[in-house]
C-alpha cells in the first residue's frame, strides 16, 4: 500500500526534524530563562509569588508554542468546541446547544452536552463578550500553566505538612518539571478539546482545594474547591477523604472534643458542598432529562444511536475492571514498523486505547516508596485513600479514556500522585531520579507531537 506524499520517509524526517528541532530550542530557552528567574527570586529573598508567576509564564510559552503543533497556534478553537457552544446558550438562556457535535445527546428535540458544566461557567463570561469565536485552546493553555505554577507553590505547603519532602528550589523545579513536562498534563492541556478541558479544570480545581487544605484549612473554602472539581469531572469527589483528614488533623486541639469553630466549619463545608452538587448536578440534569441521576451519557448510547452499539454491562460495572487496570497501569505502547511507527486502536469493550501511567511517566514509580509513611503520615494515608478510591470508580466504568496519550484520567488523581511521589523519591539517589524525571519528560514530549502530529 503506497502512503500518502506527506508520509514518506524522506519528507516525515525532515518535518520531525523541523519539529523537534522548534521544541527542543523553544522549550530549553524558557526552561534556562525560568531556572535564571527563580535562582535570582531565592538569592534576593523575594516572595514566593514572583517565583510562581515565573513558572506561570515560563509554561504558558511553552505550551503555546506545543499548540502550534495541532493548531495555527494559542489563539485558536477546538473542534467540537462543547463548552464554548454551552456557554453560548447559557449566556442566551438555554440548556441546549442550537447545532450538532460529535458526541453530544439528542433528547425529546434538543441537543445537549454530556460533560459536566463547570468549565463552561468559567469560560462564560468572556463567551458573553466575544461570542462563540472564543479562544477555548488559549483558555485551557492559561489553565494548564496555572496548574503549574500551582503544584510549584504548593511544596513548601507539603514540606511542611511532611517534614521528608524536600522544599529546596532543585527539588521544586524537578518535581515541577515532572508535572508540567512529564506527564499527560502537557498534551492535554494544550488540546483544548471537552475532554482535555474537564481533566484540566478538574486539577485545577483540586489544587486550589489543595492549597487551602495545607494553608489556612478552611473547610468550607476546601469543599467550594471540592465541588468545582465535581462538576467538572464527578470521580474527584472520591478525594475527599484526603481533605477530611487534613481538617481533622488540622483541628487537633488539647481536649478531645471538637470546638464550636470546628463543628460550623464542618457542617458549613459539607452544606456547601451538598448544595453544589444539588444545584450544579442534580438541578442541571432534572432540567435537561427529568432525572437528577442523569447526565446524558444513556439517553446517547440508548436512544439516539449515535454512539453505535451500547456498552455490554452497562455505563459501570466490576466486569470492566480488568481491562481498564490493565490499559491505566500495565498496557505498553503499541509499536509497529510503518509510519507513525507507534499505534492507539480501539481494544476490548467500548473504546479504550492509550497506556500505562508507569510507561507514560516511569518517575511515578517512587509513590510506592510513601508505603511506609501510611501510619507516621495522616497526609500520606489521606493521598493513599484519594488515589484508591478515585482509581476504583475509573477502573469500573465502560469508556477508558478513547484515544489518548498515556493515561488521560489519572489527572483526576494527579495532586496525590505527585505528593505522594514526592515523599517517595527522597531516598534515592539524585542521579537515578534525575534520569527517570528526563526520560518521562523525553517520553511525552515525543509523545505529544507524535499524537497531534499523526494520530
Amino acid at each position: 500500500m503506497m502512503m500518502g506524499t506527506w508520509l514518506q520517509p524522506s519528507v516525515l524526517t525532515g518535518v520531525l526534524t523541523c519539529k523537534i528541532v522548534e521544541w527542543v530550542v523553544g522549550v530549553s530557552l524558557n526552561l534556562l530563562v525560568l531556572w535564571i528567574l527563580l535562582n535570582e527570586q531565592a538569592r534576593r529573598h523575594r516572595s514566593g509569588a514572583w517565583s510562581s508567576l515565573a513558572v506561570f509564564l515560563s509554561f504558558m510559552g511553552i505550551y503555546a508554542l506545543s499548540s502550534v503543533t495541532i493548531h495555527a497556534g494559542p489563539l485558536a478553537q477546538s473542534w467540537p468546541s462543547h463548552y464554548v457552544r454551552l456557554a453560548d446558550a447559557l449566556a442566551h438562556g438555554r440548556l441546549y446547544l442550537q447545532e450538532s457535535f460529535f458526541e453530544v445527546t439528542t433528547y425529546h428535540g434538543h441537543i445537549y452536552v454530556m460533560e459536566p458544566i463547570f468549565p463552561a461557567l468559567l469560560m462564560l463570561p468572556f463567551v458573553a463578550m466575544v461570542g462563540k469565536g472564543f479562544y477555548d485552546v488559549c483558555f485551557l493553555i492559561i489553565v494548564g500553566a496555572m496548574n503549574v505554577a500551582m503544584v510549584f507553590a504548593l511544596w513548601p505547603k507539603i514540606a511542611a505538612a511532611i517534614p521528608r519532602v524536600s522544599n529546596s528550589l532543585a527539588s521544586r523545579y524537578w518535581l515541577t518539571l515532572l508535572f508540567g513536562l512529564g506527564t499527560p498534563h502537557w498534551y492535554l492541556a494544550i488540546g483544548g478539546r471537552v475532554w482535555h478541558a474537564e481533566g484540566v479544570v478538574a486539577l485545577w480545581c483540586l489544587l486550589l482545594a489543595m492549597h487551602e487544605a495545607l494553608g489556612k484549612g478552611r473547610f468550607p473554602l476546601v469543599c467550594l474547591y471540592l465541588g468545582w472539581a465535581f462538576l467538572s469531572h464527578p470521580p474527584t469527589i472520591f478525594s475527599f477523604p484526603f481533605f477530611a483528614l487534613c481538617f481533622l488533623s488540622s483541628s487537633r486541639g488539647t481536649t478531645s472534643r471538637p470546638s464550636a469553630r470546628i463543628i460550623r466549619d464542618g457542617l458549613i463545608g459539607l452544606l456547601l458542598l451538598f448544595t453544589e452538587i444539588a444545584l450544579g448536578w442534580g438541578w442541571y440534569n432534572y432540567a435537561r432529562f427529568g432525572n437528577v441521576f442523569e447526565a446524558g451519557v444513556t439517553p446517547a448510547y440508548l436512544y439516539d444511536g449515535a454512539h453505535g452499539v451500547a456498552p455490554p454491562y452497562g455505563l459501570f460495572d466490576l466486569r470492566y475492571l480488568p481491562r481498564n487496570l490493565w490499559i491505566a497501569l500495565i498496557r505498553f505502547p503499541g509499536l509497529r514498523w510503518e509510519v507513525p511507527y507507534a499505534k492507539m486502536d480501539p481494544l476490548g469493550v467500548g473504546m479504550a486505547s492509550g497506556f500505562g501511567i508507569f510507561w507514560a511517566t516511569p518517575a511515578f514509580v517512587y509513590l510506592f516508596g510513601s508505603l511506609r509513611f501510611l501510619r507516621r503520615s495522616m497526609i500520606v494515608l489521606g493521598s493513599w485513600l484519594a488515589l484508591t478510591m478515585i482509581l476504583a470508580c475509573l477502573m469500573m466504568f465502560d469508556n477508558a479514556g478513547a484515544t489518548q496519550l498515556g493515561y488521560r484520567r489519572i489527572l483526576d488523581a494527579m495532586p496525590f500522585i505527585l505528593l505522594l511521589t514526592a515523599v517517595g523519591i527522597r531516598d534515592v539517589r539524585r542521579n537515578v531520579a534525575l534520569g527517570l524525571i528526563g526520560g518521562s519528560i523525553l517520553i511525552n514530549a515525543i509523545g505529544t507531537l507524535w499524537f497531534y502530529r499523526f494520530h
